[in-house]
């Protein structure tokens, strides 16, 4: 392993993972300059869960399924372990502490790069680990941005949420494309996301 990379922290609920993801994962292992990307499983906000909420193993096995055959890219499990509240800043010094003389840098939306400033210890997360935006449409790369900041200026942008995967699974619609084949055989084999079962 090349230590002198930075892994890239791209964490979320994942809640289910779905192609843009996947997308975005890849593109990160091969064009960001990081060492591997790990895809983070968030605790979920019991308070944003639906009636059938899906457990944090099982969003972990999502992950593990999209990042199967994905190479530079795998599922971590590290922020399910942390006592709760989470907070990014938190993660990424844990992260630190277990693994040092490792580098870290955190993954965002450039949606969230427009709130950073209501991020806790935005200042500390951008100075001692860094960050890599990802482009998303509506939110444009900024004339000036600090150090330790990397855009993404030409990947590839994919419009999809996790929401929409939900409400199509609840409809009984296919999920063909909309994610990787190993994720829908899950959600079809335990019967995931289906809130207007009768």
């Amino acid at each position: 392993m090349n230590s002198h990379k930075p892994i890239a922290v791209y964490s979320g609920t994942f809640d289910p993972p779905h192609t843009g993801h996947a997308i975005v994962a890849n593109y990160l292992a091969q064009w960001a300059g990081v060492e591997e990307v790990l895809m983070m499983v968030s605790p979920l906000n019991p308070l944003k869960a639906g009636t059938h909420p899906v457990t944090d193993r099982m969003r972990m096995r999502m992950v593990e399924a999209l990042t199967e055959g994905c190479h530079g890219v795998r599922a971590s499990d590290f922020e399910l372990k942390l006592p709760m509240p989470t907070y990014s800043y938190r993660t990424l010094c844990a992260l630190r502490d277990t693994y040092p003389g490792r580098k870290f840098r955190l993954v965002i939306g450039s949606d969230n790069w427009s709130v950073i400033d209501r991020w806790r210890n935005p200042e500390e997360i951008i100075k001692e680990f860094g960050l890599i935006v990802y482009p998303r449409p509506g939110h444009a790369r900024p004339t000036i941005l600090p150090d330790n900041v990397q855009w993404l200026d030409d990947a590839p942008q994919v419009v999809m949420s996790s929401t929409f995967v939900r409400q199509a699974v609840a409809e009984g619609r296919r999920l063909d494309y909309f994610v990787p084949h190993g994720v829908a055989e899950l959600i079809e084999k335990y019967k995931l996301y289906r809130n207007n079962d009768k």
